[in-house]
């Protein structure tokens, strides 16, 4: 579902991967005019030519880059045009585009903008409203200028390569999620709101430098302090945590099962024992009732409660030791969030249908509006899907559209070779 919260405002992307892309997506779930304008005749980094990509669903019909989940994820709710921006009849109908929006969210490389002749001077002199935010990976300005990178340099250059992970491996060995996209996306919707509401005050629009990096390095403050005052280093504690045992996940029943359970204080570690029939470890004279004990023997206790947990089915376990105070939960598959109770209950998956793939899960919003009245969603856009419809709005003619469409300044499809 969509609300109309942001309704009324046009925002134009030139973004592509993840994180202005899924930003702009969110800007469109509040009921944003997102208009995507997408590379043409080059494809985009998410859109893959060949289905032997990895990312290629092998379901449905249709060229491979309209059924790769890499872009469908992150491109709901937007009108979609393929756009040759080294043209001067693409520089003229981005202009156009221009002239009607509030925002513009781009993620060239710095200067490259500029480089096409569609900087934050040309723009402001074509529409004083209009608000430009760049989002290169180390901002516009700085001895960084024009350097290239992706969410995983951005997680090692700030910090978060080496604190996360367990510290038993190596400072290259961690998860394969890309923090720095799932949070900047987030963080340019603030971004968004503050451009409007300058708007309103200063009555013109503003130019916002915005780095990646930056705003991940933000998350890291005290790895940055400790070293700063103290002249320390924060060791990567993995799943444990150094002031609380147990504080780690155990295998249970199945094959790579696990469960996170965590007895904070006595009265949760009393809980823990009574939910183990182990009532004797929390027993005072036992060295773990107490937690300078349980500190001191954090091996032998992650080891008996493994022995415990690794026949246990992972719900009942959950269920049982929960039921005693005790923080416990299982660690999902991808498939168990499926069927998820609570993000069912919420209605938090969202079915839209694909022109190439069907009717498809998605992921839903982070967030419900009780009193807002929604819409449905619309599904990511095929490659120049609203060529027409975007051009017609800018005032060009069926005619002109067509020879827009005969010189490959506009396009649905991208050739592939070989």
């Amino acid at each position: 579902m969509a609300y109309e919260l942001l309704k009324g405002i046009r925002i134009i992307e030139l973004a592509e991967v993840w994180a202005g892309p899924t930003a702009c997506s969110f800007m469109g779930d509040l009921g944003a005019d997102v208009i995507k304008i997408e590379s043409f005749p080059r494809n985009s980094p998410t859109r893959p030519l060949f289905a032997s990509d990895w990312r290629v669903s092998p379901a449905g019909d249709g060229p491979p880059y309209e059924r790769a989940w890499a872009h469908l994820q992150a491109n709901r709710n937007k009108r979609n045009i393929a756009l040759d921006l080294k043209t001067n009849e693409g520089i003229d109908i981005f202009n156009r585009l221009v002239k009607t929006a509030d925002i513009v969210i781009e993620s060239f490389s710095a200067g490259t903008i500029d480089r096409l002749g569609i900087g934050w001077d040309s723009m402001h002199k074509i529409n004083d409203q209009v608000s430009l935010i760049s989002i290169p990976g180390w901002g516009v300005e700085g001895i960084y200028k024009g350097y290239v990178s992706f969410g995983t340099g951005f997680d090692c250059v700030t910090g978060h390569a080496i604190m996360r992970g367990h510290p038993g491996r190596k400072e290259e060995e961690i998860l394969g999620s890309t923090h720095s996209d799932a949070t900047v996306a987030q963080a340019l919707i603030f971004a968004v709101v503050s451009a409007m509401q300058s708007r309103d005050v200063k009555n013109k629009g503003i130019y916002i430098d915005f780095s990646q990096v930056q705003q991940l390095t933000t998350q890291l403050v005290s790895l940055y302090s400790e070293w700063a005052l103290n002249k320390r280093e924060l060791n990567r504690m993995g799943n444990e945590n150094k002031f609380i045992v147990p504080h780690n996940s155990f295998p249970v029943a199945g094959e790579y099962n696990w469960v996170i359970i965590i007895a904070q204080d006595d009265n949760q570690w009393h809980g823990l024992c009574e939910a183990f029939n182990k009532e004797e470890w929390s027993k005072l004279g036992h060295k773990w009732s107490t937690i300078p004990g349980r500190l001191s023997d954090r091996d032998a206790i992650n080891e008996a409660i493994g022995n415990i947990t690794k026949t246990m089915d992972s719900n009942e376990l959950c269920v049982l030791l929960q039921s005693k105070g005790v923080i416990a939960s299982s660690v999902s598959e991808p498939a168990e969030l499926l069927a998820s109770d609570q993000l069912g209950y919420r209605e938090w998956f969202q079915s839209l249908d694909n022109k190439f793939l069907g009717t498809r899960i998605y992921p839903g919003l982070s967030w419900s509006i009780n009193n807002i009245e929604a819409s449905p969603n619309k599904p990511y856009g095929t490659l120049g899907e609203d060529n027409h419809g975007i051009l017609e709005q800018l005032g060009f003619s069926k005619e002109a559209i067509k020879t827009l469409e005969e010189k490959a300044v506009i396009g649905n499809k991208y050739e592939v070779k070989g």
